[in-house]
């Protein structure tokens, strides 16, 4: 895809997300919404998100170029959880305050930034990427995994990681909420502290010339199962509600 239309594709979704988090907003605002309406945008957003996450990773190739494409990777990740860091103990300080639909619609209109960047950038000084066969379709993409056994472990981690492990959108709230007997600012926190984590992570890896071993992923991933099954035991002390 040349560099145009994947940069007006990564703009189009913004553009959409920013749409669907201004009318929740509203919605919210209203005094109108009803779980049915949340299931609705939930939905969207993670349509959306299905089409604008992989565009803006593979728009990043272009932004840099090749070489430079795994510090850049990196160095996105740490902007994205510094963003993590700020956000939810600002977002819980701002909810005790002024309510979750203010705090929403803020959130909406922050979303425009990425869309006016978006704008600005200049088309001619984006690297090129190299020529893709706009036939290619998903099988031809596992065909092509399946043929590099090199890429099965890496792939079986995400997969398995991503589908067991990465909850914490789900989990977080209901341990503010439900064992720890806290209110939106501790929630806030709980969410800062995961960022920051990522974080570091992310800063570490910008030191790192090349890739990670095999060895070094797989004890990362060990790591983290066992983070998690620690942090499952964990009682609530905090004052009730």
């Amino acid at each position: 895809m040349p560099p145009g239309p994947r940069r007006g594709a990564a703009g189009r979704s913004g553009t959409s997300g920013t749409e669907l988090r201004l009318a929740l907003g509203v919605l919210v605002h209203s005094g109108g919404a009803t779980l049915w309406h949340i299931y609705v945008f939930v939905l969207a957003l993670g349509t959306v998100n299905a089409v604008e996450t992989p565009t803006r990773m593979s728009f990043l190739s272009e932004m840099v170029g090749v070489e430079p494409l795994p510090n850049a990777s990196a160095l996105s990740a740490a902007y994205f959880n510094a963003a993590r860091i700020l956000g939810p103990a600002v977002a819980g300080l701002l909810i005790s305050g002024y309510g979750v639909a203010t705090v929403m619609l803020l959130n909406a209109v922050s979303h425009l930034a990425t869309v006016v960047c978006l704008l600005l950038m200049r088309p001619d000084e984006l690297v090129p990427g190299a020529d893709r066969r706009r036939d290619a379709k998903v099988m031809d993409g596992l065909r092509h995994v399946a043929a590099r056994r090199d890429l099965l472990l890496p792939l079986s981690l995400v997969a398995s990681i991503g589908l067991l492990g990465f909850n914490f959108q789900l989990v977080l709230p209901l341990l503010a909420k439900t064992v720890f007997h806290t209110g939106c600012a501790s929630f806030g926190l709980l969410t800062t502290a995961l960022a920051a984590g990522s974080l570091a992570a992310a800063v570490t890896a910008t030191t790192r010339n090349g890739g990670p071993s095999e060895r070094l992923v797989l004890r990362a991933a060990l790591g983290f199962a066992l983070t998690e099954t620690v942090a499952g035991p964990a009682s609530g002390r905090g004052p009730a509600s």
